[in-house]
This record gives C-alpha cells, sequence and structure tokens, in this order.
C-alpha cells in the first residue's frame, strides 16, 4: 500500500513539473511603446499601442493601414492579410450631360437588363432595344456606344451613366 501511495505522490509532482514548465514556456513579455509615427513628414496618431518585443516593434497592422491609406482584407480559409489601395476617385461626373443608368431603372417603361457571362447592358422601351457592349479596357473613364442608337454610354469609378442629349435625341424618358 505504501508503494501505491509512493507511486502516485510521485507522478502527481511529476504531472505538476510539467504543467508549470510547459506554462511558462507560451509566455512573452513584451511592453508597450507611443511611437511618434510621421507619414511623408506629417505627423500621425494611432488609436491603438504598439508592443515592443526583444528590441523589436509590433505594430497592428489594420492601424498601419489605415495610416498609409490602404483598405485591409483578412480571409481567414487562407489566413491571408492583404492590403490594397482604395480606387482613387476622379472628378464627379457633369449630372447635366449623363444620367445615371440606376436612375433610369426608376422611369416607368424602361427595362435594363445586363446579361450574365456577357459584357452587354440591354435597355428596353416600349419596342426600341439598345445594347451596350461592355469595354474591356482599364481605363477608370470608358466609353461605350449603343447598337441602334447612337447613345453614348460612360463607364466612371464603378457607375454606368448615359447621354441626356442622346436620349433626348431618341424620345427616351430620363
Amino acid at each position: 500500500m505504501k508503494k501505491i501511495i509512493l507511486g502516485i505522490t510521485i507522478g502527481m509532482m511529476i504531472g505538476s513539473v510539467t504543467t508549470a514548465v510547459a506554462a511558462t514556456q507560451g509566455e512573452v513579455t513584451a511592453v508597450f511603446a507611443n511611437f511618434i509615427f510621421k507619414i511623408n513628414g506629417q505627423e500621425k496618431k494611432m488609436d491603438t499601442t504598439p508592443l515592443v518585443y526583444d528590441g523589436t516593434s509590433y505594430l497592428p497592422v489594420r492601424a498601419i493601414a489605415d495610416l498609409l491609406g490602404y483598405n485591409v482584407k483578412y480571409t481567414t480559409e487562407s489566413r491571408t492579410i492583404a492590403l490594397d489601395q482604395p480606387a482613387v476617385k476622379s472628378e464627379p461626373v457633369d449630372t447635366a450631360k449623363w444620367v445615371a443608368l440606376r436612375e433610369l431603372t426608376l422611369v416607368p417603361g424602361i427595362k435594363v437588363t445586363i446579361s450574365p457571362g456577357t459584357p452587354q447592358i440591354n435597355l428596353e422601351y416600349g419596342k426600341q432595344n439598345f445594347i451596350f457592349n461592355l469595354p474591356n479596357s482599364t481605363e477608370d473613364e470608358k466609353i461605350a456606344i449603343s447598337n441602334p442608337g447612337n447613345i453614348q454610354m460612360l463607364v466612371k469609378d464603378g457607375t454606368t451613366y448615359l447621354n441626356r442629349s442622346d436620349l433626348e435625341r431618341l424620345g427616351l424618358p430620363h
């Protein structure tokens, strides 16, 4: 009986020592640091505090991306952090000359469909049907012409516009 108690006691001691060693191996001692960040000579403030461990600064990715003007996207499946420059918005479109296609979809009698699989937009009004083949250009501003009707279509900053004077010429409401 004494051997059993001695064996249990020794086993418990070994187990507790192993647990204590395992607990200390995963710990890191770091300090918070206040830094002055300058980007292109301009001082910027961060909402979070960086850490310093073993002489190396660890900065929060999202805070640094915000300071630099980048968008952050995290993909869980691949554990990927992507930093992308946001799209630069150009000058606004002259709404006296152009009307947004989404506004035309609210006009009674106008039907707009986008053909899946093909870069085409169809605009129907009564018995008239206008087909726009979307340009494959990587430019910020793209122009396409309908067939038939010769209506100019402008794609700018992710929005599609139609030329107001072309719509008037063909008797389309806008």
